[in-house]
């Protein structure tokens, strides 16, 4: 007899994919915090920033005191993230020898002020550690430039070594008072070795350096952080480089420690001056877990993966580094980074900027407010029946696996029942009719897999293990989704086999209700698992976008920023893409919806395609959720999950 809720991987094929789970929900909607991937501004051109006679702007140092250039700084290092690449010569459009992106310890940068009135004064050093040029001293003044995408201040050396550091247009302020934006143009010049000829290297670095914000201490601010800005780099298509600029936009959960952005708008400057749109879309998206967040402070800097974004060219791949910045002690500000992303044609690089809108809280979230919204699952005295979409797969000790993708059906529910006032009590029944299965889960306990948080029932029926996880998700639209919630089981099934299921249920919008004009963009995140055949399993999490004409009754949507967890725990070690997009229909004089599902990065051959399942939640279609399935007809390769999404204003 077993009395351990998971049975062997050497036995089973899909225990390993259940051992990884991490369920769990939001918990019928209570405070569990939310990351917005921010929205897309309009795309509309924006004019230059205005650039002052002699570059760098005077900044308001009565307001802004420790500003970078107000004070008396000699010589003060400063910290950021850097993009370094070095052109090999002889070979056409400059074969790179080196390229690396990374955060960096101070004295890669020093700076002195100069006057806090007088603009463009500021001296600029380039650390030995950043360069290997020849002349790396930038003493004032600044000359004030521009170009059709915006203003800068200048320092040429002559001889291939300048200096220009960045103003941008963002809109209420084009500048940034803790951190420099800036490019570096240098000539390295090494005597080879073997022949004794001194040979003549072009060197680029892009940087974003300044002080470093306070450490970051969970529990002082709440909600969600947005800011807002710009970048400024280069894209380079066979060896052809052409200047970009895009928009900024970052926010940061307060609640979860996770960061995510997205850059929109690009423009690109041709070679005959005119401003325009690239030629493959350049738009990409990255999420970041602040470092120690989960501890005690988290560290005020981030490296993370970038990849292209929805909609555009997903083969598009890379990393961003950057930190947040402010004055010592005090609150993030701004927020600095450098980028580098590539595919098989294009590389694109460069380096952005983004000031915070509005203050940071230091107010708690507070629960719902039942009273003006009694229908949230949080605001339930008595047992609520949750109903929605559900996938599971079944396998048995014989290698067969079943899996099944299931729309709201009367027979698979979780009836949630508060019981008393707190959460500790509360109690989950699952009745998943396909399998016979019904059974009541309390006690739950709160943890995290590295993908994010859940809270986790464990027991054991006839000797049997079972699990049900609530799972918190933390890229919401709002702190926290009031109508719909993401759960999980897991169960042992006797004679030998294992089951893994999730379910988006809640509670659904009426036919009536439904919106019957305009048009709705959810964002959410995902939970799922993924075989790749072989003995590779995975966990899996994401972001998730979505549109719904309700007038047409069409819906599409994509998967990005795909996160997984191998057998062993370790995060993000799966070579492949898991990203898949879906496209479909809500049921007429219904609130569900159905579609197809592709994943075309997934495996070289055959398509890793699928549907989805889905419905709204609210009353008035204010949140939705869905699960999915997807396969390859050969190698064992399947994935499967669930996701819930906010409505978006």
């Amino acid at each position: 007899m077993r009395n351990r809720v998971l049975v062997s991987a050497a036995v089973l094929l899909m225990a390993s994919v259940v051992t990884a789970c991490g369920g769990g929900g939001g918990g019928g909607g209570g405070p569990v915090g939310g990351v917005v991937t921010p929205p897309v501004p309009p795309v509309t051109p924006t004019p230059p920033a205005p650039v002052p006679a002699n570059g760098l702007p005077a900044s308001d140092c009565a307001a802004k005191p420790s500003g970078l250039a107000c004070g008396s700084r000699t010589n003060a290092a400063l910290n950021g993230a850097y993009y370094k690449r070095q052109a090999r010569p002889g070979f056409p459009g400059g074969v790179l020898t080196e390229t690396s992106l990374g955060l960096v310890a101070p004295l890669m940068l020093a700076f002195s002020s100069g006057a806090a009135a007088t603009a463009g004064d500021e001296t600029i050093d380039i650390g030995s550690a950043l360069t290997s040029a020849t002349k790396t001293h930038f003493d004032g003044p600044l000359v004030g430039g521009s170009d059709a995408l915006g203003g800068f201040g200048l320092r040429d050396l002559g001889g291939g070594q300048s200096l220009k550091v960045f103003n941008l247009n963002q809109g209420s302020a084009n500048t940034l008072d803790y951190v420099l934006l800036f490019r570096f143009d240098g000539v390295y010049e090494p005597t080879n070795a073997s022949t004794g000829v001194k040979e003549s290297y072009k060197e680029l670095v892009y940087g974003a350096y300044g002080d470093f914000s306070a450490p970051l201490t969970p529990g002082v601010y709440y909600g969600v952080a947005s800011y807002a800005g710009q970048t400024r780099g280069v894209v380079n298509t066979g060896g052809a480089e052409l200047q970009t600029r895009s928009a900024l936009n970052i926010a940061f959960n307060l609640e979860t420690g996770t960061l995510s952005g997205r850059t929109s708008d690009y423009q690109v400057l041709a070679a005959n001056g005119v401003v325009g749109a690239p030629a493959s879309p350049l738009d990409f998206v990255f999420r970041a877990e602040m470092p120690g967040w989960r501890g005690a402070t988290a560290r005020a800097y981030f490296q993370t993966r970038a990849e292209g974004a929805p909609g555009g060219d997903q083969s598009l791949r890379g990393q961003v580094a950057g930190g947040f910045f402010g004055p010592a002690g005090g609150q993030p500000e701004e927020i600095g980074l450098t980028y580098s992303l590539e595919n098989s044609t294009i590389s694109t690089y460069g380096v952005g900027g983004a000031n915070l809108v509005g203050a940071l809280s230091s107010t708690p979230l507070g629960g719902p407010d039942c009273a003006a919204t009694p229908g949230q699952i949080a605001c339930a005295t008595t047992a609520a029946t949750l109903s929605g979409p559900s996938a599971s797969t079944l396998a048995t000790t014989g290698g067969t696996v079943t899996r099944r993708l299931d729309a709201t059906a009367a027979d698979i529910s979780v009836v949630y029942d508060p019981q008393g006032a707190g959460a500790a009590d509360d109690q989950y029944t699952v009745r998943y009719g396909p399998s016979g299965y019904q059974r009541t889960f309390q006690n739950f306990s709160k943890t995290d897999d590295g993908l994010g948080g859940y809270r986790r029932s464990v027991q054991f029926a006839g000797g049997l293990g079972e699990a049900l996880y609530l799972i918190d998700i933390d890229n919401v639209f709002a702190a926290s989704l009031d109508y719909v919630q993401m759960v999980s089981f897991e169960r042992d099934v006797s004679g030998g086999g294992v089951q893994l299921a999730f379910l988006t249920v809640g509670a659904q919008t009426s036919a009536a209700a439904m919106p019957k004009t305009g048009t709705g963009r959810f964002e959410g995140a995902t939970r799922g698992s993924l075989s790749m055949g072989g003995g590779q399993f995975y966990t899996t999490a994401s972001d998730i976008e979505m549109t719904a004409n309700f007038a047409t009754g069409a819906i599409n949507g994509a998967t990005f920023n795909f996160r997984t967890r191998n057998l062993s725990g370790a995060l993000n070690t799966l070579g492949n893409n898991p990203n898949f997009t879906f496209s479909g229909s809500i049921a007429s004089g219904a609130s569900t919806f159905s579609g197809t599902a592709t994943a075309p990065n997934l495996i070289n051959g055959p398509a890793v395609s699928g549907t989805v399942q889905g419905a709204f939640f609210g009353p008035g279609a204010e949140e939705a959720g869905l699960v999915y399935d997807l396969a390859n007809p050969t190698g064992g390769i399947f994935m499967q999950g669930g996701a819930v999404l906010g409505r978006k204003p």
